[in-house]
């Protein structure tokens, strides 16, 4: 990025990320294989990585092309198997399609055996895809008028499955990476690629592409406004927490919203690495908010 001099060159080298930005390539088959899920190609998608870039938002905007009213199940931060077995049933009982059962921030499905055999079976093309030994139970009016529970007994695990999580592969334990291969052999996981300066163009072409930073808290926000938030991302590149979105917008909001230069300051320093682990010898694409904003115009 730095070697493209010209604004002729610096759109060109935009308009294309979709073709060779490995995040933008990553979030197309994001889109695409959660499409095979809702219509049965594939039984699930497993998602590593990517905080603040919208994976979320490509899973909502599938489901909601697929389902009533986006309708699904979801789970955030599943943390023993009963969850994810109480997530199936939800999804399937008594249902002619099952719901789709969404679990996100869901690390603790890879720190668990039980979550990954389950999830094994749920994803096992020849098998049974259901667990006889799971109880629930439902509430009918006894002989005497009270209320008693009913227990029940199984429940299906044919559910369009999509399973998300910030975290790296790599850091799930030892002990729990054979159970997890044998998972990732029936469905390959996504893996969207921790660079920043990949996920800086990314976010730079989805601010110029599909105008994710035109509107903030119900406000127009002007080009000058936009070109200055893309300025300030691109100069804190290294020393932003997260290279995101997620974080694009926020320092478009605070521009907009801030009462004062001070107060910006100090929202904006909140986005930063603690000072300690600040890296400011590190170059960063040569793009002011003249650029920027050119560069939009000219889109």
């Amino acid at each position: 990025m730095n070697s493209i001099a010209t604004q002729d060159e610096r759109l060109d080298h935009f308009k294309t990320v979709p073709i060779h930005n490995k995040i933008a390539i990553t979030m197309d088959t994001l889109n695409d294989e959660a499409e095979d899920v809702m219509d049965g190609k594939r039984d699930a998608l497993i998602c590593f990585g990517g905080s603040g870039l919208g994976k979320n938002h490509v899973i909502d905007k599938v489901i909601g092309s697929h389902a009533p009213e986006g309708e699904r199940v979801s789970i955030d931060s599943p943390k023993d198997y009963k969850t994810v077995l109480a997530g199936f049933h939800d999804a399937t009982y008594g249902r002619k399609r099952a719901l789709p059962l969404v679990m996100d921030e869901a690390h603790l499905i890879f720190q668990n055996p039980r979550n990954l055999n389950i999830m094994k079976m749920a994803t096992d093309g020849i098998g049974k895809k259901y667990i006889s030994d799971y109880v629930w139970y439902t509430e009918e009016i006894g002989p005497q008028g009270g209320i008693k529970k009913v227990p029940h007994w199984g429940v299906s695990l044919k559910a369009p499955i999509f399973i998300m999580t910030n975290t790296n592969l790599h850091s799930m334990p030892k002990a729990n990476v054979s159970h997890a291969n044998a998972l990732f052999s029936r469905i390959q996981p996504i893996l969207i690629p921790d660079d920043r300066l990949l996920a800086w163009e990314y976010c730079v072409w989805l601010a110029m592409e599909k105008n994710v930073i035109n509107t903030v808290a119900g406000k127009t926000v002007s080009l000058a406004d936009r070109a200055k938030a893309l300025e300030w991302f691109t100069a804190n590149l290294w020393n932003m927490d997260q290279v995101s979105v997620r974080t694009m917008m926020a320092i478009v909001k605070e521009m907009v919203l801030a009462r004062s230069p001070a107060k910006l300051e100090a929202k904006l320093e909140t986005l930063l690495l603690p000072v300690s682990q600040r890296s400011y010898g590190r170059p960063v694409p040569p793009l002011n908010a003249d650029d920027f904003r050119t560069l939009k115009m000219a889109w």
